[in-house]
């Protein structure tokens, strides 16, 4: 996605921090973060183009788009992939006509070829489903319902084409080259040291496995050599991608029941409490996290089990969306959160933010937009059913949210449009694009490729 680094200017010298906030405020050392980001960015402006350009997150110009694309008609799928046999739970691409990486309540993780839309791999080693994934380049992050990420380099995913049933009773990982850099791009091999000390070679393309957490992982993202993710056991955990140590752990009960000792006007914040009746906050926040979803388009639902819902960072600024309603702004040096976003009345399941704005959507049905400067909410976008996936650049937000199309907001015009042609016969529930090329995956066990 591409970021409007000239309104970020604006805006700094046009708004004043010390109007609404002290330098010595909590929310202001969540902005400072971005700034810092911000300023590093600028300062490394002039590097190589095709390095400035690595991160799908954070990509500075226009995606290549073969002249072919231009031929296809906009908002229609134009390819289908069809090979999954349950809903799609997660998915990532590297770019367009790239790779793509789809995972499926059939517990099964596929790499496809997006020129051919054949299959070309699988990523085999989690012993569960895979909730949440990112790529980029060749690398992809993967988390799931067996409380592990993996990091696999996605040209090596078909050199061992058959698991190895033996993994999850081998815990220590053991490196063998110094070759695993910062973009994890040449990367020579790893293996599993057994209780024997035999070792055993990780399935292929499997590069490491990070444990930590004690329940399913719903949530991640990595960018250089830093990786953040969620789980249901409440906690959100920072790691370091090289060494595969989890360096800090950010407790989200704790920061729940320790608010931050700040005043906050009631126009503008209230207690996390007022979300749910009373007693509820107690049920949604304690044991094993489930709330039914409400129900899809289809008439379908489910139980819904992420308590993380999602998580972003951007230098040392990380934003987090969790099963309590609530956006938290976090300090990444402490671990600590600096400010809570009450708005939601159900759980968050997806957010994304930049210099200005959050974006938020939720099982309440709308999708909110939260000023940076101020955390108050500037505007709120209803539908008719659950919002389960979101993404946004400056003029547009995509969304899944409970029906077989997808909906597109248009940020200038406030015009709602839907992509349908040649859609899903299911609701859409994950997607993820870039500049006019997109895919989204379903309950209709397809992804499907489109032009916008």
């Amino acid at each position: 996605m591409r970021k409007n680094w000239s309104s970020m200017m604006n805006v700094r010298h046009s708004y004043s921090y010390s109007d609404a906030l002290c330098s010595s405020s909590p929310f202001f050392l969540a902005v400072e973060g971005v700034q810092e980001r911000y300023a590093f960015e600028e300062a490394s402006k002039h590097a190589s183009s095709a390095a400035a350009a690595r991160s799908g997150r954070r990509r500075k110009g226009p995606a290549f788009l073969p002249s072919e694309h231009d031929d296809l008609p906009r908002g229609v799928a134009f390819m289908t992939l069809s090979l999954h046999s349950g809903p799609i739970t997660a998915l990532d691409f590297s770019e367009p006509y790239g790779v793509l990486v789809s995972a499926s309540q059939d517990d099964s993780t596929r790499l496809w070829d997006l020129c051919t839309g054949d299959e070309i791999g699988r990523l085999r080693g989690h012993s569960g489903t895979v909730k949440c994934m990112q790529v980029e380049d060749n690398i992809c992050l993967t988390g799931g319902t067996d409380s592990t990420i993996r990091v696999w380099d996605l040209q090596r995913v078909s050199e061992i084409p058959e698991p190895i049933s033996t993994l999850d009773e081998l815990p220590e990982i053991v490196e063998h080259s110094d070759a695993f850099d910062d973009n994890l791009s040449q990367t020579q091999g790893s293996s599993i040291r057994g209780s024997n000390d035999t070792e055993i070679q990780l399935p292929g393309g499997c590069l490491r496995v990070f444990e930590g957490h004690s329940k399913s992982i719903s949530a991640l993202y990595f960018e250089d050599n830093c990786l953040v993710s969620g789980a249901s056991d409440k906690t959100i955990r920072q790691w370091d991608v090289s060494t595969g140590q989890c360096v800090l752990t950010m407790d989200i009960l704790w920061a729940i029941s320790h608010p931050p000792a700040i005043h906050r006007p009631s126009s503008l914040y209230s207690s996390v409490d007022s979300l749910f009746p009373s007693g509820d906050l107690m049920n949604v926040t304690s044991g094993n996290f489930a709330v039914p979803t409400p129900p899809y388009a289809d008439g379908s639902w489910e139980m819904y089990q992420d308590f993380v819902g999602a998580v972003q960072f951007w230098g040392y600024a990380l934003v987090s969306g969790s099963g309590d309603g609530a956006v938290r702004m976090w300090d990444m040096r402490t671990g600590q959160a600096h400010r809570t976003l009450v708005g939601h009345t159900a759980p968050v399941t997806c957010l994304q933010f930049d210099e200005l704005h959050v974006v938020s959507g939720s099982l309440d049905k709308t999708i909110k937009i939260w000023d940076l400067r101020t955390g108050a909410i500037s505007e709120t976008i209803k539908y008719d059913y659950a919002v389960t996936a979101l993404q946004f650049d400056s003029r547009k937000i995509i969304s899944c949210c409970g029906e077989n199309a997808l909906k597109m907001y248009n940020r200038t015009t406030m015009q709602h449009s839907v992509l349908s042609t040649n859609g899903h016969t299911k609701p859409a529930e994950r997607m993820r694009y870039i500049d006019r090329y997109l895919v989204s995956g379903g309950r209709d066990n397809v992804v499907k490729i489109w032009s916008l």
